[in-house]
């Protein structure tokens, strides 16, 4: 793969190598680049509705070996997915709140704004009991 006498550079593992008990994209392939230090895994990042351009990643597999390279790249590939499931997870729910969150969130910023003013009690009370 990618010696001088060969003009692979790029090897896709879905075609070439069986990576069992992972889960991986199609896209996800081998790069041979001689100025760096081993095989390149890169794949795809699904991209946003704003995003004009397809992104793709590109991670060092710290080998030449190639079927070494390809149980990396798989494991690479899956630790990103999760980890950047897992992130969007958590943005979507901090984002979401329900009618309660948002009630009781601004009944405290009520009740600060009102302590000071005159018939202020009443006024939390009776906001409170709506």
């Amino acid at each position: 793969m990618g010696t001088p006498s060969c003009e692979i550079k790029t090897i896709y593992i879905k075609e070439y190598f069986k990576v069992d008990g992972a889960a991986y994209t199609d896209d996800l392939r081998l790069k041979y680049d001689p100025k760096r230090g081993s095989l390149q895994a890169e794949w795809s990042i699904p991209k946003l509705t704003t995003d004009k351009r397809n992104k793709t990643r590109r991670e060092s597999t710290g080998t030449w070996d190639p079927e070494l390279a390809a149980a990396v790249a798989v494991q690479k590939q899956s630790l990103f997915n999760d980890s950047s499931l897992a992130k969007k997870r958590i943005a979507q729910v901090s984002k979401k709140y329900s009618l309660e969150r948002y009630w009781k969130i601004w009944l405290e910023e009520y009740k600060e704004e009102n302590k000071i003013k005159r018939n202020g009690k009443n006024n939390i009370r009776n906001q409170a009991n709506y």
